[in-house]
């Protein structure tokens, strides 16, 4: 850590401030296990990733950040059959890897840019109310069909 930013309690205790004010620290690249929210707040924010799946969705977003080009990681192979309720076996890998990989997500523009251009995407989605406004018309469309169906039962 560059001593010119503070240490790293300082760093810990930046951090969690932002969060209990409902603000997300963002830096150049986001080393983690592949959740959901982390890759969506990553990827919404154009930042490249390096993750290390666990188990759950992870594997799977993972593999999705990286054939979509905005991330590196390492999968680990998980048990057969569907999740249990503990953790899967996960073995940690060489610290040089996280650090190589680390390296390439932040020398190597092809990354940063991938997950750029995943962040147009996202922005350029509608919001959550145009979402809301489709399920109320398609509940009232559906309401609607069932409506004519039961004075049509009842004429017959």
């Amino acid at each position: 850590m560059d001593p010119h930013w503070g240490t790293l309690a300082d760093l810990t205790n930046m951090v969690a401030a932002a969060h209990a004010h409902g603000m997300l620290v963002i830096a150049d690249v986001v080393v983690n296990h592949g959740g959901y929210n982390t890759v969506s707040a990553a990827l919404g924010a154009g930042v490249p990733l390096f993750l290390l799946p666990m188990g759950a969705d992870q594997p799977y977003n993972t593999e999705r950040c990286i054939t979509a080009g905005a991330a590196l990681g390492v999968i680990q192979e998980q048990p057969p059959g569907p999740p249990t309720a503990g953790p899967p076996p996960f073995t940690p890998p060489d610290p040089a890897v996280i650090r190589d990989g680390t390296r390439r997500l932040l020398e190597e523009p092809a990354f940063r840019a991938a997950a750029r251009a995943i962040a147009a995407e996202i922005a350029a989605l509608p919001p959550a109310a145009y979402a809301a406004e489709r399920v109320q018309q398609a509940v009232a469309e559906r309401q609607a069909t069932a409506d004519k169906a039961s004075v049509a039962a009842i004429s017959a």
